[in-house]
């Protein structure tokens, strides 16, 4: 299966695409490792796997102190047509994503990316599509397998293109604005504006950072006007601060987002939060994690074989993202376990764990990708096949 592919319709398609998308994901990187061609089922190939990492875990999994719960409130949701979503209405026959990418809030809309059909598309508080605009291409506004997407402080749209190695920014209509050489790596899975700078988070490979250190680059700095990046964050394999957070064996995403003039990143497998200070001093917000997870982890990586010729790796994300408000970080995330709840995490600046929010989820089957937008009590869920909901947690204590 090359690592080349087209956009593909809705339907079986559209599942094939999804797949053929993670496999190129992954071939990316292990090309750029072991120069041995790209094929999506090369050597050392750590690919995602069916079924759950752990068959069911009890459903009192544990969870920072609980000091309340909650209920969930669908302010309005988009599914595409021939997908059918435990609560939520039916499909969408103008809505056809292959593989949805990234989403990111602007005020009360919400911008989405399509990396497979090189595609951007800004929905309204309704969640009803405005405007798109990009296809398949070298030229202006046009993408080879863009991969993150974010909101700059000046309102722009900045998507990054590692297929064409830039920076591309679009106005709140879509409208091309700035288009700049971008010196990512193939695997940048988030961007997020300071200022100036730029940061930038990569998925990690255990083994290969351990044989190049060029891989094992977490989060990185581009200042204005710079031509290279300046590292920040540097997880090599065997540091224990590292293995916490390098939990799978192939890729391990990693998140990075700015608060309040302030960097943290995302590990959501780990269930890790670091707030990176200037200077490289972190602070770690850590969610609970089930021993039986915990256990079902370290069996996988320690069995997984690098030389072998195919391996698989399953995954589940504690922590979708994070959120600091005034001297509080939120971070959100499912509970792994077979009520699939959600729970809303509270820490202190220093670290120290404030308790939890647990959300009952009633009929809802809520979808894996999971972002604030603009608070604590306001969410976007998504998921790869273009399902999209908007939610208001309410008797929030």
């Amino acid at each position: 299966m090359p690592c080349v592919h087209g956009p593909v319709a809705n339907g079986e398609g559209a599942r094939r695409g999804r797949r053929e998308w993670r496999a190129w994901q992954a071939c990316l990187l292990l090309c750029c490792a072991l120069a041995n061609g790209c094929r999506a089922e090369g050597r050392g190939q750590a690919r995602h796997a069916d079924g759950p990492l752990v068959p069911e875990l009890p459903n009192n999994s544990c969870v920072t102190r609980v000091i309340g719960h909650a209920n969930v409130q669908v302010l309005a949701s988009l599914v595409p047509e021939g997908i059918e979503w435990p609560g939520l209405s039916k499909g969408n026959g103008a809505w056809a994503p292959t593989v949805l990418t990234a989403v990111v809030a602007l005020g009360d809309s919400l911008a989405v990316l399509d990396g497979m059909q090189s595609m951007v598309s800004l929905l309204d508080g309704r969640l009803e599509r405005v405007a798109t605009t990009g296809k398949a291409g070298e030229g202006p506004g046009e993408f080879r397998k863009a991969t993150a997407l974010a909101a700059t402080p000046t309102g722009l749209i900045a998507i990054i293109d590692p297929g064409n190695g830039r920076l591309t920014l679009l106005d709140r209509t879509l409208r091309l604005s700035v288009v700049r050489p971008f010196p990512t790596e193939a695997l940048t899975e988030s961007i997020a504006f300071l200022g100036g700078d730029v940061y930038f988070a990569q998925s990690i490979v255990p083994f290969m950072a351990a044989r190049n250190n060029k891989f094992g680059t977490a989060v990185a700095l581009l200042r204005q006007g710079a031509d290279s990046a300046v590292v920040v964050v540097r997880l090599l394999p065997g540091v224990p601060r590292a293995d916490s957070v390098l939990r799978l064996p192939g890729p391990n995403s990693l998140r990075v987002t700015v608060q309040d003039e302030r960097v943290l990143m995302v590990a959501p497998t780990a269930g890790i939060v670091d707030l990176i200070h200037e200077g490289g001093a972190v602070v770690r917000f850590r969610s609970c994690m089930p021993p039986e997870l915990d256990a079902a982890l370290k069996k996988q990586f320690a069995g997984y074989d690098p030389q072998a010729q195919s391996g698989a790796q399953r995954s589940v994300s504690l922590v979708s993202d994070a959120l600091l408000s005034g001297d509080t970080v939120f971070t959100v995330g499912l509970l792994p376990d077979s009520l699939g709840r959600l729970h809303v995490d509270r820490y202190r600046l220093d670290g120290s764990a404030i308790g939890s929010v647990v959300v009952v989820m009633g009929e809802l089957r809520l979808a894996p990708e999971i972002r604030f937008w603009g608070g604590p009590n306001r969410l976007v869920a998504y998921s790869p096949e273009g399902v999209i909901m908007k939610l208001q947690l309410t008797n929030v204590p």
